[in-house]
């Protein structure tokens, strides 16, 4: 377990697009990242209820499903209460790897931070944190590329279905090279690296575009999205 920067609360407090329970509450971010060979995603999310093997349904933070047997996507589980990281190809499993052995449980109202990568030279990471806390690392070796041909949704597996409940999800940041030690504590005290390919705040407030302030691919929020008020962001000493 590595320890985690300092962080303290912010005085700012910004919007932040709030996804429920129903069909349409995601992102579509168009057709990304679909043939990447080294990949990162890194985000903070608040649940509003407790998410555990109880819960009466997964619940996606990032999604790209070609179909049931091409997939890759980043998920809270409720078949054993893990964050899970995993990718489907023509069927069999590539990877998956979990936080599971060490937390399988995830508190309402509280802040947490993931990062998902895969890399043709680092293999597949899974990092998560609870805001202000040290953080965890699991590993494993594949070095398989993505090769899922439809859009990349945030927030849903394909942009059908429902959620097991809602959440809130900001600060979310892509990037297609291997994530250095510094860029990785970086990403953990709310600094996103130069070369990221994405970042979407997440934090305006209003309409149905959520802007992509790295390379303009500017996503599309369902309908079911909705914009509240009154979240703190952390930041770093």
């Amino acid at each position: 377990m590595r320890t985690s920067p300092a962080l303290r609360w912010s005085r700012r407090v910004t919007p932040v697009l709030h996804f429920d329970t129903t069909a349409d509450s995601d992102i579509n971010c168009g057709a990304i990242h679909q043939t990447d060979g080294t990949f990162w995603f890194s985000t903070w999310f608040k649940l509003d209820d407790i998410f555990d093997d109880t819960a009466p349904g997964v619940m996606n933070l990032l999604g790209n499903r070609e179909d049931g047997s091409n997939k890759i996507e980043l998920l809270l589980n409720n078949a054993d209460g893990t964050i899970t990281w995993r990718h489907n190809e023509s069927g069999p499993s590539v990877f998956s790897i979990n936080t599971g052995g060490t937390q399988t449980s995830w508190k309402a109202g509280t802040k947490y931070h993931v990062i998902a990568s895969l890399s043709a030279v680092e293999g597949i990471r899974l990092v998560w944190a609870e805001a202000g806390r040290n953080h965890t690392v699991v590993t494993d070796a594949d070095t398989t590329a993505i090769s899922v041909m439809a859009n990349l949704f945030i927030g849903s597996l394909n942009g059908l279905g429902t959620h097991a409940f809602g959440k809130v999800m900001y600060d979310v940041s892509m990037g297609t090279d291997d994530l250095t030690v510094a860029e990785e504590r970086g990403l953990l005290a709310g600094i996103i690296p130069a070369d990221a390919t994405q970042l979407y705040r997440l934090n305006e407030g209003h309409g149905t575009t959520a802007i992509d302030l790295k390379s303009g691919d500017d996503g599309i929020i369902g309908s079911a999205n909705t914009w509240e008020t009154g979240l703190r962001q952390y930041i770093r000493y």
